[in-house]
């Protein structure tokens, strides 16, 4: 097999690599926008901006959203816009108290 060969079949490996990559990521994103969207609805006693930090022992459909969701994604994509409405330091304290893992850094903290 030529060179030129070799280098044409690298080369277009990498592109479809790449490409299954980022539709990976996008797929991923789009999952986690939806999670989001749902810890923010049905935790939002635990997790306002304004007030103390709430335990959630007695809303099922929060730790149900916890457990289902993957925190650590969802720290990742908070914009500026989430954070005033919910407090990214008690998002991570939701996480922790249902054992959920988390990256290094939540939304701007």
């Amino acid at each position: 097999m030529s060179t030129k060969a070799v280098v044409q079949l690298v080369f277009c490996a990498l592109v479809f690599a790449m490409c299954t990559t980022i539709n990976l990521l996008v797929t991923c994103e789009e999952d986690c926008y939806i999670e989001k969207e749902r810890v923010k609805s049905v935790c939002k006693e635990s997790i306002a901006r304004s007030g103390p930090y709430v335990s959630p022992v007695h809303n099922p459909a929060c730790i149900e959203a916890v457990r289902e969701s993957d925190m650590a994604c969802i720290c990742n994509i908070l914009t500026e816009e989430d954070e005033e409405e919910i407090s990214p330091l008690k998002l991570v304290r939701l996480a922790r108290e249902y054992h959920r893992p988390l990256g290094t850094r939540c939304g701007s903290e």
